[in-house]
């Protein structure tokens, strides 16, 4: 049973299944220790997840300011038209 669940989470890790299938395969495992394989589930989504949290973050901050100045020169002009 350790080995079912080792694979799933392998599966996730490498991308080959979602989050969501992995959810469903372990719906249909039933055991014992259900809260114990829920628990090391998320984990093992967070940990791969919250190393780009920080990095996404970073992005859309340098988009907006990237954006702002240039939808203002932008809005200037189309006032200027009207």
């Amino acid at each position: 049973m350790q080995n079912d669940l080792g694979a799933i989470l392998s599966l996730v890790a490498l991308g080959r299944i979602t989050p969501r299938e992995a959810e469903r395969l372990l719906a249909l495992w039933r055991d014992g220790d259900e809260t114990i394989l829920q628990v090391a589930l998320c984990l093992a989504l967070f940990s791969l997840v919250l190393p780009y949290v920080g990095d996404i973050v970073i992005g859309f901050g340098h988009v907006l300011a990237t954006m702002f100045p240039a939808i203002e020169h932008i809005l200037l002009r189309i006032g200027r038209m009207a």
